[in-house]
């Protein structure tokens, strides 16, 4: 097989993990579901009036809109030398033609384009074959031809105009009566939404028509009665289409332009309603542009600019920034491929491009997404971690589905490194479907052969600081639980820590896929390609511990229709009651220089050094010593060249080198930057409950105020750091200011008390004094405490220094 060597795994395992698993269900968007229709009939109406012909007519010498006139004016010059009316003719080549010749009647005025378009659509659904048409493709024949209609019905023949309406009335009659597309099992994917949309234009096209079985109000109530039922099957709250990106961008292709209809003739604005759709496509775009390829999808693009001119300023212009910033337009998706026609309509060259301000992570809850970014610019680091079971759309029926929660996608250096296996050259038909809806096919663990496709994600952490970003889901599947935590330190690389447990012994398999050429040595994997810019890119990865084993296989990728890749992954095999897996992503160029990386593991974790950064996973809780550093988190990172840079998750205390960086009454979740001339900031994971919080304070500096989400929280000066009483998690900010020499016990003054303490420390009576206490009573800053500092901390008393 071209998928080389794939595993065969327990169906009957497979079968008894999604039926015996209770699922939870979202409850997805919604739109308002009563049909509005015009009190009258006019055209054209549904993307333009009259009075915005002479705009359309000017953009055609403006670039970019004259350069989408030439193909538009192309394609109708070979349409006239055709016969749009031949039986030969398939209904794509016919509806496309109507358009084409119809938008360029609009534009030159020309009466042989309205001609030709009237050619077509007398000849509507002649075709041989019509009456077993799919709802997909005439979805597509549909919505072009109301186009075309609405564009010529002026210049039609009465008679013409009457046999056209009968014509779109029985099409819609036919949508409006066909059993499986309302059926609560029939069409619950994109089907069912872009045929729902295709008759919700008819509807709008010809609202006065009355000489059909139901009205275009009732064609209307039903097309939106069905887009509303299966929003909330195919959709979360946040936007995630779950049949994957490449399907919410193939089902916007009739969807949008529905909604553009709605708006303009109806007035009736649903943008606002499906605004999170549009969003979530914007929030999870790779650097480059395109979004994921999990699921059934292709790494495709999104018509950011066909959405833009519906929002308010600030939204309009991040959506084109998106598209400005991107690839452009995909021609694949859109509308029988006449793309050029909607972008002259709808693109706004107008609106200001804005690129986003916010934090560039993104955690969205429902749809369990966290999108790990070190920046919004192409040349940055991207992780996506996908924990979002797709129950709805399996319960529904959905064909869509992949065994990919928890899985994580890798970007950087432009290009798509640690990567899904993707559709297949040849979609849902393809001859290797088998091999991309193999578990294998996806970067996750299987636990003793089961993915986690139907088990519910819970998200346990999510931090997202300037320096590093944080976060943690965790699965219960394979009668063993799984919390998968990934990390993304500045724009340098990224961390995967897994951890398995078990009330009795599995075999877990972590699967890695990279692209291009793999070499692997011990436990060192890298993989070569070349990226956009034709640079020579490395994928260097790092897997522990070293005693699990490795395996090298071959399996297939596909980011676009009609292209596939064939490349090798990796599999980290471990067995027992727990098992962990710590892995680096180390993104670079050929000619970098090699990371530092050695293992420090021991029996109950999984230690290692990367270059100077100490990243430790036990998973036990225990408090740990190791190499100086003592915590009982699940997971710490330390950068030990500027202790500053810390992060642990699900911990109370953290210590490196004898020095109290943290310690906290109750687990938390926490990262630091490294403290500011007079600010130090930390993040902590959301709670719900109140603890107290101790922090290390660097040498000289004294708290002076301190907020959790700019709201003022009271401090207490310790002898080395500042103690506080919290309630919850976010950003944590801890205003600092310079401490006064001699000030040795921390109370704001120098007094007698503070001589007696320099004496106690100068004859090294206990206590052991603290870095403060040095450091405050070393007033000249030679390094000892003598008979000198003793003179200068009189003087301060005095008021003579």
């Amino acid at each position: 097989m071209r998928c080389g060597k794939i595993v065969t795994y327990r169906i009957s395992l497979i079968i008894a993990a999604i039926f015996t698993t209770v699922p939870i269900t979202f409850a997805g968007l919604s739109i308002d579901t009563t049909p509005i229709i015009p009190q009258q009939e006019l055209h054209p109406n549904l993307y333009f009036t009259h009075q915005d012909i002479s705009i359309l007519r000017t953009k055609k010498d403006i670039p970019p809109y004259s350069d989408w006139w030439v193909q538009i004016n192309s394609a109708s010059n070979a349409y006239l030398e055709q016969d749009l009316s031949s039986s030969s003719l398939t209904e794509e080549e016919r509806s496309k033609g109507a358009k084409v010749c119809a938008f360029a009647f609009v534009i030159t005025d020309d009466d042989h384009c309205a001609e030709k378009a009237r050619e077509a659509l007398l000849a509507m659904w002649t075709s041989p074959g019509s009456n077993s048409r799919r709802m997909l493709e005439a979805a597509y024949h549909l919505q072009s031809y109301c186009e075309a209609y609405d564009w010529v019905q002026t210049s039609l023949d009465p008679s013409d105009d009457v046999l056209i309406r009968e014509k779109l009335a029985s099409e819609a009659e036919r949508f409006y009566n066909d059993p499986v597309l309302w059926s609560p099992f029939g069409y619950t994917n994109n089907w069912g939404v872009k045929a729902a949309a295709a008759l919700g234009t008819a509807a709008l096209v010809i609202s006065d028509y009355s000489a059909a079985d139901h009205s275009p109000t009732q064609w209307l109530g039903r097309a939106l009665e069905r887009i509303n039922s299966l929003l909330s099957v195919l959709t979360t709250d946040d936007g995630l289409w779950i049949e994957g990106s490449h399907y919410l961008t193939y089902t916007c292709g009739n969807v949008i332009p529905f909604l553009w209809h709605y708006k303009n003739i109806s007035h009736v604005d649903l943008f606002a309603d499906l605004r999170p759709l549009f969003d979530f496509a914007l929030l999870i775009r790779y650097p480059d542009g395109h979004t994921p390829n999990l699921e059934d999808a292709y790494s495709n693009i999104f018509p950011h600019s066909m959405v833009a001119p519906a929002y308010e300023r600030n939204t309009a212009s991040l959506h084109m920034w998106a598209y400005e910033e991107g690839p452009g337009f995909d021609t694949v998706w859109w509308t029988q491929d006449v793309k050029e026609i909607d972008l002259i309509i709808i693109h706004d060259t107008s609106i200001q491009v804005s690129p986003p301000a916010e934090q560039p992570s993104v955690f969205l809850d429902d749809a369990r997404v966290a999108v790990l970014r070190s920046g919004w610019a192409d040349e940055d680091i991207y992780l996506y971690l996908n924990g979002a079971p797709d129950y709805n759309n399996m319960l529904a029926g959905g064909v869509h589905t992949h065994p990919d929660p928890l899985e994580f996608i890798f970007y950087a250096q432009k290009a798509i490194l640690a990567n899904d296996a993707g559709y297949g050259p040849d979609g849902f038909s393809d001859t290797n479907r088998l091999w991309y809806t193999n578990p294998e096919a996806h970067n996750i663990i299987l636990i003793d052969g089961i993915a986690p496709q139907n088990a519910p994600i819970a998200v346990s952490t999510w931090i997202a600081s300037e320096e590093m970003v944080f976060a943690e889901m965790i699965a219960s599947y394979g009668e063993a639980t799984l919390a998968r935590g990934t990390l993304l330190v500045g724009n340098e690389y990224a961390i995967v820590a897994d951890y398995v447990t078990a009330d009795e012994v599995k075999e877990c398999d972590f699967i890695l896929h990279g692209r291009g050429a793999m070499t692997h040595v011990d436990r060192h994997v890298v993989w070569s390609l070349v990226n956009t810019d034709s640079m020579n890119v490395e994928f260097r990865t790092y897997l522990f511990p070293s005693t699990t084993t490795l395996e090298r296989r071959s399996g297939l990728a596909c980011f676009e229709w009609g292209q596939e890749e064939t490349n090798e992954y990796i599999i980290s095999h471990a067995e027992g009651e727990s098992a962990r897996f710590l892995t680096l992503l180390l993104p670079g160029y050929a000619s970098d220089l090699p990371h530092q990386v050695f293992e420090v593991s021991g029996e109950d974790y999984v230690g290692v050094y990367c270059n100077d950064d100490f990243i430790v996973l036990q998973g036990d809780t225990l408090l740990l010593s190791l190499d100086e550093v003592q915590s009982d988190a699940r997971l710490v990172f330390l950068r030990t060249w500027d202790a500053g840079l810390w992060l642990i998750e699900d911990g109370r205390t953290l210590t490196w080198n004898d020095v109290l960086f943290m310690q906290s009454s109750r687990r938390i979740s926490i990262t630091s930057s490294p403290p500011g001339e007079y600010r130090y900031t930390l993040h902590i994971s959301q709670n719900d409950f109140q603890y107290s919080l101790y922090l290390a304070l660097p040498d000289s500096m004294w708290a002076l105020a301190a907020s959790l989400n700019e709201t003022h929280i009271p401090t207490v000066q310790e002898a080395d750091g500042v103690s506080l009483e919290i309630t919850g998690g976010g950003r944590l900010t801890v205003e600092l200011t310079l401490a006064r020499e001699g000030d040795i016990i921390p109370d704001g003054v120098v007094d007698v008390l503070d001589l007696v303490r320099a004496v106690n420390i100068m004859l090294d009576i206990e206590p052991e004094a603290t870095r403060h206490e040095i450091w405050a009573a070393d007033t000249n800053s030679d390094g000892k405490i003598d008979l000198l500092d003793l003179v200068d901390i009189v003087n301060i008393i005095l008021s003579v220094r």
